[in-house]
């Protein structure tokens, strides 16, 4: 039973690790990010940032450290491709700024917050994960209306 954990695991990581790639390839490759929603740009690197605290506070396995780096260097990529094909980048690329700072000075300082603080930064994480397409659904919605 514990080979299969493994194997589910190593799985589940490398899907993860490449969840980001074909949007990346995608933007790299048209050229433009028009149709991409900010608020679903936001959303992820809010869940990211907070997975990031989480995953480090908690001491987590390396995997789910490696797959929050990973995004966030990916969500990093995303974000110039973002801002180098729209207008409107500004607000975004200061929230965005303040989410990253945030998070990297709380697992580079080691700041220690309550197993409560910790769990409340996990459900942050969790909801920018259920609600991320949101933003994004409304701008294609609108587009098409």
């Amino acid at each position: 039973m514990h080979n299969i954990g493994n194997i589910a695991l190593n799985i589940s990581v490398a899907t993860y690790l490449l969840y980001f790639l074909p949007q990346l390839i995608h933007n790299a490759r048209r050229g433009k990010t028009k149709h991409l929603s900010w608020g679903l740009h936001l959303l992820y690197i809010c869940g990211m940032s907070c997975d990031l605290v989480y995953g480090f506070g908690n001491n987590l396995a390396i995997q789910y450290r490696l797959v929050t780096i990973v995004g966030l260097f990916c969500l990093v990529i995303q974000h110039l491709q973002l801002c180098r094909h729209k207008d409107d980048g500004l607000a975004a690329s200061a929230i965005a700024i303040i989410l990253y700072s945030a998070a990297i000075l709380c697992v580079s300082l080691h700041i220690k917050l309550s197993n409560h603080s910790y769990n409340l930064i996990g459900l942050a994480s969790q909801f920018c994960w259920w609600t991320a397409f949101i933003p994004q659904i409304i701008k294609i919605f609108l587009k098409f209306s």
